[in-house]
């Protein structure tokens, strides 16, 4: 049972990021959903470019990256886009080159990385970090859950309610209501629906043939 100086605490720091938010998050981001709130610190470079769905919470010592928006233009559309009611822990990278979408009730645990750019520069040419970037449109399905850890990279789709266990690393597609864990990620069960259980994916496999 937690001690009164705990639940304090707790709703000391849920306080001070509510007030954090309405005074200084409101006005840097392209938008900001009601409820919403972000424990500082937090780094975040071209916040217009990034939309905030309403009951968000982003955990301490997140980045969110986004390119700058193109010469002269008012309003760009943004990078990355982050739905309704979605919890990122602390300390996630999210880094928007073309389209990073992440849907609504998505869980993301601390210390994950997850990016649409790629990194294919030249090694003979300039610092990797001056040279163009390409990116690939990455999507995080509706009430997927991402594990502590995880990495997931250009181009890759997580389905709806998916899970990504701890330390992954997703390069491509994890189909929905499916569990992906290693490196590469690959799917090693499926849930069924009818049994309310996870099954494992050759199981699965030779179920539906």
């Amino acid at each position: 049972m937690e001690t009164r100086a705990a639940l304090m605490h707790q709703r000391w720091q849920r306080m001070k990021a509510w007030w954090v938010t309405r005074l200084w998050y409101d006005r840097l981001f392209g938008r900001i959903g009601p409820r919403s709130r972000v424990l500082p610190p937090l780094y975040v470079r071209h916040p217009e470019r990034v939309d905030i769905g309403s009951g968000v919470t982003i955990g301490p010592g997140c980045r969110i990256e986004t390119h700058p928006p193109p010469q002269r233009s008012k309003k760009a559309p943004p990078l990355v886009s982050i739905g309704d009611r979605v919890r990122i822990g602390g300390h996630v990278r999210l880094v928007g080159c073309a389209s990073l979408i992440i849907e609504d009730g998505v869980q993301i645990e601390d210390g994950c990385l997850i990016t649409d750019c790629e990194y294919r520069g030249a090694p003979d040419g300039q610092a990797y970090d001056r040279q163009p970037k390409t990116g690939r449109p990455t999507v995080i399905g509706e009430g997927a859950w991402i594990g502590a850890g995880s990495v997931v990279l250009a181009g890759s789709r997580i389905g709806c309610r998916a899970i990504v266990l701890p330390g992954s690393v997703v390069d491509g597609v994890v189909p929905p209501w499916s569990m992906a864990a290693g490196v590469p990620a690959q799917v090693i069960r499926t849930y069924d629906k009818g049994r309310r259980l996870w099954v494992p994916a050759d199981a699965a496999a030779e179920g539906a043939g």
